[in-house]
C-alpha cells in the first residue's frame, strides 16, 4: 500500500528551476567569488542521508532563488503537495539550503527519486503505486522521453538561465494537482 494514498507529490528538480543560472549570486564574478569562498570553506563535503542512511557528496552552492521559492511554496500552500527531489541535489541538500535561507518548507521535502531523469520518476510513482492525478514533475530539462505515459505532468521551466519557477508556472502546477 503507498504511503502517498491521500497526498500529492511534486518531482523537483532544482538546478534552472530553484536557481536560474542568472540569479545574481550565480553569475559572472560574483559566482567565481562565491565558487571560492565556499570551496575554501569545505565545498565538498561528505554527508549521511537521514532517511536512507546513505552517504552523498554534498558538492552545490546551495544558492536558491527566493522568488522561485516564494512560487515553490505558493504550489505547496495551495496543494498540500510534499516534495520529492529528481535532481542531483538529493533530499538532504534541498532541505539544509531550504533551512538555512529560513524558507520554511524543508519538511515538506521527503525524499528522492535517486535518479536525475525519467526513469527517476517511474521508478518512485511504481514503489509508491501512485495515481495520475496525484503529481506534477518540475524540470528545466527537456530529457523526457515524449512516449513516457506521465508527460501532461510535466511542468517545464521555459527559460532557466533567466527565469526558473515562475508563478505562471506555478500556476500551471497547481491546476495539474488539484
Amino acid at each position: 500500500m503507498s504511503m502517498f494514498a491521500h497526498g500529492k507529490i511534486l518531482f523537483l528538480d532544482v538546478d534552472g528551476v530553484l536557481n536560474p543560472y542568472s540569479y545574481p549570486e550565480y553569475g559572472g564574478a560574483e559566482r567565481d567569488r562565491v565558487t571560492r569562498e565556499r570551496i575554501g570553506r569545505a565545498f565538498l563535503t561528505e554527508k549521511t542521508d537521514k532517511t536512507t542512511g546513505e552517504r552523498y557528496i554534498f558538492c552545490n552552492f546551495g544558492i536558491l532563488d527566493p522568488r522561485c521559492v516564494d512560487s515553490l511554496r505558493i504550489i505547496v500552500e495551495q496543494t498540500g503537495a510534499d516534495i520529492v527531489v529528481n535532481s542531483s541535489w538529493g533530499s538532504e541538500a534541498l532541505k539544509e539550503a531550504l533551512a538555512e535561507h529560513g524558507y520554511g518548507l524543508e519538511e515538506k521535502v521527503i525524499g528522492h527519486t535517486g535518479s536525475h531523469c525519467e526513469y527517476g520518476v517511474l521508478g518512485y510513482l511504481e514503489r509508491h503505486s501512485m495515481p495520475e492525478e496525484d503529481f506534477v514533475v518540475i524540470d528545466d530539462e527537456g530529457h523526457y522521453d515524449p512516449d513516457f505515459w506521465y508527460r501532461s505532468r510535466i511542468v517545464r521551466v521555459k527559460d532557466k538561465m533567466r527565469d526558473g519557477l515562475t508563478m505562471e508556472l506555478a500556476e500551471m502546477a497547481i491546476r495539474l494537482l488539484t
